[in-house]
Order: structure tokens, then sequence, then C-alpha cells
């Protein structure tokens, strides 16, 4: 059994609202920083069951709702991936006051991973986990998960080569700073290829505020964190994601991060969430691997 905490940190003047899960002899301290989207402190379906893994092992797991989301105050859809650092090193403060006498750590999941490469430095944590996290920016991770999603779809080659090009068109105005207005006056003019682009479920900003949070956080580069990260970090994938060039990340890690400090893990039958289809449930060998590196670094 563990005792569930109602924790509160502030962050930019807001409130965010988290809980607390701490067995009755913990080891160790894990917070865990949620995905993209109104993520809240359960990541939606895909914590409980790492954390009841966790705490079986005596690791306490911290975890909260973003900003707008649940009880948090404020509007995830304005918070990049810097001021999700900023959260993050908050929330970690909180809950290490309330359990000051443990080796903390942090974990993140998909955009969650970004956000942990770039704040695990300053948080003070004792060691970090990325769990499906690119080292590549978001436009090249949406780059290629774009290329593999129009491949799905069963296009030719070279209708594939096509749609990535016009893709790389709408990234390219994230990038300059084109207004939402002026993207939509274009799209409206390249309908066809929208059209297949949205079908393959390609990500493209549908509204303002989305497409300020996109364009605020696209060329967000991880190497610059990556080249001076100084504590143990586990970075882990699934063999089966489609939406994150997997070996490219590890690539990018080996050569950035000092061999003494670093540790990947591929899953197989891991998909993004790191679960096997059509089963659903967490690919053998994934929680394993996460407890046994809490393990080394506790």
């Amino acid at each position: 059994m563990a005792d569930a905490i109602d924790v509160t940190a502030y962050s930019d003047g807001n409130r965010l609202a988290g809980t607390l899960y701490i067995p009755a002899q913990p080891r160790s301290l894990l917070l865990m920083h949620p995905g993209s989207g109104p993520s809240d402190r359960n990541n939606d379906s895909f914590f409980p069951p790492i954390r009841t893994a966790l705490l079986g092992a005596n690791i306490a797991v911290a975890s909260f709702d973003k900003r707008g989301v649940g009880g948090s105050e404020g509007d995830w859809r304005q918070a990049g991936i810097e001021l999700q650092g900023d959260d993050l090193c908050t929330c970690l403060q909180a809950v290490r006051e309330l359990i000051p006498t443990v080796p903390s750590g942090v974990f993140g999941h998909s955009q969650g991973g970004w956000v942990v490469l770039e704040a695990a430095s300053r948080s003070g944590a004792d060691f970090a986990i990325t769990s499906s996290g690119p080292a590549v920016s978001p436009n090249q991770q949406e780059l290629f998960a774009s290329k593999n999603a129009l491949t799905a779809r069963g296009l030719k080659d070279e209708q594939v080569a096509e749609s990535v090009e016009f893709y790389t068109q709408i990234l390219a105005q994230l990038s300059n700073g084109s207004p939402f207005a002026s993207f939509e006056a274009w799209a409206a003019t390249h309908r066809d290829p929208m059209n297949l682009l949205q079908n393959a479920g390609v990500f493209i900003p549908g509204d303002q505020a989305h497409w300020d949070l996109a364009a605020s956080m696209g060329d967000y580069d991880p190497l610059v964190r990556l080249r001076n990260f100084d504590l143990p970090l586990l970075a882990i994938f699934g063999s089966e994601d489609h939406g994150v060039p997997v070996a490219q990340s590890i690539s990018i890690l080996r050569r950035s991060v000092p061999a003494s400090l670093l540790q990947t893990s591929v899953i197989q039958g891991g998909n993004h969430r790191i679960k096997r289809r059509p089963t659903g449930d967490l690919a053998p060998g994934y929680l394993k691997t996460v407890l046994a590196f809490i393990e080394n670094h506790s």
C-alpha cells in the first residue's frame, strides 16, 4: 500500500496540482512528466501501470497536471519545452521537500522527453529517464513521423516524397514566424495536399493557439543540453515506434552524452508507448529496464 498526498507547486505564477505516492519504505523518488497535449497527472492511462510497478519496488512516484489541465492553472498551449522545464523543476522541488532523504529522478515520455533533457541538469535530480523521447527537434520528429504515416496509407514512394516535401513547407512557415492567418490562406490554395496529410493523421496545427505553440517549440534543439548533460540518463525506446527516429536519436545520444552516464535501450515489439499490439500491454522488458536503472542509481 502507498499513501497518496495532494501536492502543489507554483511556476510562472501558476498553481500546479499533483499527487505524490509514497510506499511504506521509499528508497528513491521519481517525478513523471507527461507527453504532448492537455495531459493530466496520469498521462491518461499511460502512467498508472508504470506507477504501480514503481511503488511495488519501493519507489515513491509523483506527477502533476499540465498547465490548465485538471487542478492546475494556466494554459498548456502557452508552455513550450523551456517553460515546461521550469514547471518540472519547481514540481520536483515541491515533492523533494516531502521526501528529502532519498535520491530523486525525473521521467519524461514523448514530448516530456525533451522537457527532461531541457531541465534535468538544473532540476537537482540525481538521474533522468526519457521514454520515447526524441533526440532531434520537434520539427525533425514530425517530418519523420509524417513519412511513416503516409507510407502506412499505402501511397507510392513518389507520392510520399511529394507529400513530405509539401509538409516541409508547412514546417518552414512555423519556423519563419508566419502568422496563422497567412498559413490558412496558403492552405486554402493547396487543399488536395492538405487533405492528404490530414487524412494520414499528420500533425498540422488547427488554430492560432496550437500554431503559436508549435512555432515556439518546433526548432527546439535538444543537442544544446545533451552536450552538457551531467547526470545518469536512460533513453528507452520501442522498436515499433513509427513516430520517433529511434536509430538517429540513439546515434545523437551516444555522440553527445558521456558513455559513463548514458544507457540506451530498445524494447522489442514496443510502439510509441512501449506497448505491444494488439494486446496493448507494456512490452516485456520495459518495466524491468526502468526499475533496474533506478535501482542502480539509488
